[in-house]
């Protein structure tokens, strides 16, 4: 970014140019850090009061109460100074301020020059955060696939393993009965034999669920809810509240729902320590709505926001055209919802798109 406030710097001719980003400070204040500078800027603001200007302010020359602490002499420059409101950011974004010689131009000659320089900037801002976001939930996904490939060996390992292990040593052992005629035994052998692969047989069916529960194309979305909560009774104890419509929904968006479901009933158990659940699926206006309500510890969303399982929850919902939200409170519980187009205004979305592509 250097460089390329270099090179705008030149072609507006400003003296001195420092793009400011705004980040949240202790106490929900918005302070700003610096990105870079170039030319002559002794300090950069942190005030509350600059904050205050720019956000109700768009193009306006620097106040003069700001330059002594910014370290600027108001007889040689003037200051100007304007907000970056990045689109989908309700406060802002990051500020720009530039420096133009009295001497050389007027106000009025300077504006065109400061608007390119704030449209440019702006631009530059918004490709800077999209790609460290990139980098950054790349990453993460990296991370998360490995979390995934390990729990599938945990699976193959605990499972699998074990009840082939069962079966090899269970026929070595009939094989050496048979061999020295110890017929009476075998029968109770061969039970254990069957008994070994039918658990064998139920681990495959769970594996095969883990990856991609064919419930869910079967039975649909709410009666795959519905037998993963019961699931969740059998192993944990705690009842779950259905309240489910049956609803039409896309292959992905259906998958995301149990996947978030899923993941939900899993953290009820290792960590909410909770003793009520409820899970609600219905239609709400052209959106189908997931909610998943459970009481118990909760947590400070604001610490734990950045975490794998949150993360790749959210992922999946966006990867579906949906979103995800998250509500918790320590000693309060969890809110847990998923909104997805529906299935009728998915596709009619997608007619739309197709019949300007063609037209």
């Amino acid at each position: 970014m250097e460089l390329f406030i270099e090179r705008i710097a030149q072609l507006v001719e400003a003296e001195a140019i420092a793009v400011l980003e705004a980040v949240p400070a202790p106490l929900q204040r918005l302070a700003f850090r610096r990105l870079t500078t170039w030319g002559t800027l002794v300090r950069w603001p942190l005030e509350k009061g600059l904050v205050d200007h720019l956000r109700t302010a768009e193009i306006a020359w620097l106040p003069p109460e700001f330059m002594p602490g910014l370290g600027l002499d108001p007889g040689t420059f003037r200051w100007f100074a304007a907000p970056i409101r990045l689109r989908g950011e309700a406060d802002l974004s990051g500020a720009v301020l530039a420096a133009f010689h009295r001497s050389r131009s007027s106000p009025a000659e300077i504006k065109p020059s400061l608007d390119l320089l704030v449209s440019w900037t702006t631009h530059e801002l918004a490709w800077s955060r999209e790609l460290a976001l990139a980098r950054k939930l790349s990453a993460r996904h990296v991370e998360r696939r490995e979390q995934e490939r390990l729990s599938l060996a945990t699976l193959i390992h605990d499972d699998l393993s074990q009840s082939l292990t069962s079966i090899r040593l269970t026929l070595a052992t009939l094989q050496r009965q048979v061999s020295h005629g110890e017929f009476d035994r075998v029968a109770a052998d061969l039970k254990d034999l069957v008994s070994a692969s039918a658990e064998t047989a139920e681990s495959v069916q769970k594996l095969s669920t883990h990856l991609r529960p064919a419930i869910i194309e079967t039975v649909g979305p709410a009666s795959a809810i519905r037998h993963q909560a019961e699931l969740h009774r059998k192993s944990s104890g705690i009842e779950v509240k259905c309240e489910l419509e049956h609803l039409k929904m896309s292959g992905a968006a259906a998958l995301a729902v149990f996947r978030i479901v899923e993941h939900s009933l899993e953290n009820v158990v290792r960590h909410a320590d909770a003793s009520q659940v409820t899970i609600r699926l219905h239609r709400q206006g052209n959106e189908d709505v997931l909610e998943v309500h459970y009481n118990g510890r909760g947590f400070d969303f604001a610490r734990k926001q950045d975490s794998l399982g949150l993360l790749s929850l959210s992922e999946r919902a966006e990867m579906s055209g949906g979103r995800l939200s998250i509500e918790s409170v320590p000693g309060k519980g969890t809110r847990v919802a998923a909104t997805f187009p529906s299935a009728e205004a998915a596709g009619k979305a997608t007619r739309k798109h197709k019949s300007k592509g063609t037209s």
